[in-house]
């Protein structure tokens, strides 16, 4: 029966989000259900320790101050005067407006180091500067 229990997860969290609950709050009632129903009583202490160690983990602190990064700019102008110059310097080429999001993402994020931003970021600025060779 604990084979089957993991396929009524998302149905059960499905019925819920279409009686009106919010997306979060029907995921974690499911989650709460069935670890009740799994583990029993248990499960609060696993809640517990998971909360204290994601709360604990100091990488996290740096999500809140990109979402007030990202009002700042939102609110002073900055982040459409940025990507409108940014659009303006790659509409020529084909994709520009893709290009100029990529770009937008890659100064904005300031995270030049990380791995996706190589990956993602490093091959638009590349195909932009490939392309703008061909263009010339």
């Amino acid at each position: 029966m604990i084979d089957i229990i993991p396929f009524f997860m998302l149905p059960v969290a499905f019925v819920l989000m279409f009686l009106g609950v919010q997306v979060a709050f029907s995921m974690m009632i499911t989650a709460v259900l069935f670890g009740l129903y799994i583990f029993g009583d248990r499960v609060i202490f696993q809640f517990i320790e998971k909360i204290e160690d994601i709360s604990s983990n100091f990488v996290f602190a740096a999500i809140p101050l990109f979402v007030f990064m990202g009002a700042i700019l939102e609110k002073s102008g900055i982040a459409d005067k940025l990507f409108e110059a940014i659009h303006i310097w790659t509409r020529r080429l084909p994709g520009g407006l893709a290009l100029a999001t990529g770009h937008y993402v890659h100064y904005l994020c300031g995270i030049e180091r990380c791995d996706w931003c190589y990956g993602v970021c490093g091959w638009i600025i590349n195909d932009s500067n490939h392309a703008a060779l061909q263009i010339r």
